[in-house]
């Protein structure tokens, strides 16, 4: 039985000076638990920090992942080939749960583990590569975390990151394609995510916001690769992965005004507080805020052998 929940069973059975003796031995394990799993947590990172490249080949999913909202759930996994994997989830009282052990092996990219008990099941991680960020995930998890992929909630999304292990310092790093998911659970996703990069800003303008008491309207026409105009939405909005990292905030959202396959360009609007403006710059980057099925004939038709002449 988890350790706080059976405390908790216990409480209301005990005398006052029992449960001093119960939270004292409770606070004692758990700085016990905590001392260990900090000590291999060590062992862990020096060994990530000492991997040679073929080593990191070899085991491309050794690192620190972190899912959380910073307050009741702060999910920590540790994990490298030899001094296998810890695993703890911190919340506002202190050490929720934990767990640590070996690597029984590794397929590819399914990592099995040798576990003690754990609130958090975690017998079988899957590493995930999506464009350039990497997730390690519980089998029971691969089925939210393609729904959340297909409805678009895993792109821009506080649930998102609250249970889906992202590797440390990929946080604003870029999503692009399909998440490269194991067959079994990739078999109702189709599409990917576009990457649009940014060529040309041709205008940029502001205004106060009239559906919005001070915001700004921020409208931007801008020049894009060619190759993903076609496939584009308008009234869908791109996301800046690197500035959206806000829950119901319109920090790196910009709205699709408008679309012309002959020129390349793409109205942008977005709203937004003064403090927030981003104007749109050359070499951006932007994500589409869900999978879209790309049409290859349409987008070969539609890239000219040379830059489109102004109109």
């Amino acid at each position: 039985m988890h350790l706080i929940t059976l405390c908790a069973a216990l409480l209301p059975c005990l005398q006052p000076s029992d449960v001093r003796s119960t939270t004292t031995q409770e606070a004692d394990l758990r700085g016990r638990i905590e001392k260990r799993l900090e000590e291999q947590r060590g062992r862990i990172v020096d060994e990530i920090a000492k991997m040679t490249p073929e080593e990191q080949l070899r085991a491309p999913w050794a690192g620190e992942y972190y899912c959380g909202d910073g307050l009741g759930m702060n999910v920590l996994i540790s994990i490298a080939p030899k001094n296998g994997f810890v695993y703890s989830w911190h919340g506002c009282a202190g050490l929720y749960d934990s767990a640590s052990g070996a690597i029984e092996s590794a397929d590819g990219n399914c990592i099995r583990l040798i576990s003690h008990r754990t609130y958090y099941p975690l017998k079988e991680l899957w590493f995930v590569r999506w464009g350039d960020r990497r997730f390690l995930i519980p089998r029971q998890k691969l089925p939210e975390f393609c729904n959340a992929v297909v409805d678009g909630s895993a792109i821009i999304s506080h649930f998102m990151r609250t249970w889906a292990p992202l590797r440390i310092g990929d946080e604003c790093k870029l999503f692009y394609g399909a998440p490269d998911l194991p067959k079994f659970a990739r078999e109702t996703m189709s599409g990917e995510v576009l990457l649009v990069e940014i060529l040309e800003v041709v205008s940029f303008a502001t205004m106060p916001d009239p559906d919005a008491v001070g915001m700004v309207r921020v409208d931007s026409l801008v020049r894009v690769d060619p190759s993903t105009v076609v496939s584009l939405t308008i009234g869908r909005p791109l996301i800046d992965p690197s500035e959206a990292k806000l829950f119901m905030s319109s920090l790196g959202q910009y709205e699709i005004t408008s679309l012309d396959t002959v020129s390349w360009r793409v109205g942008l609007r977005q709203s937004c507080s003064q403090d927030q403006l981003r104007a749109p710059r050359v070499g951006l980057k932007l994500v589409t805020d869900r999978l879209v099925i790309r049409d290859r004939a349409a987008e070969r038709s539609s890239r000219p052998a040379s830059r489109p002449t102004e109109r």
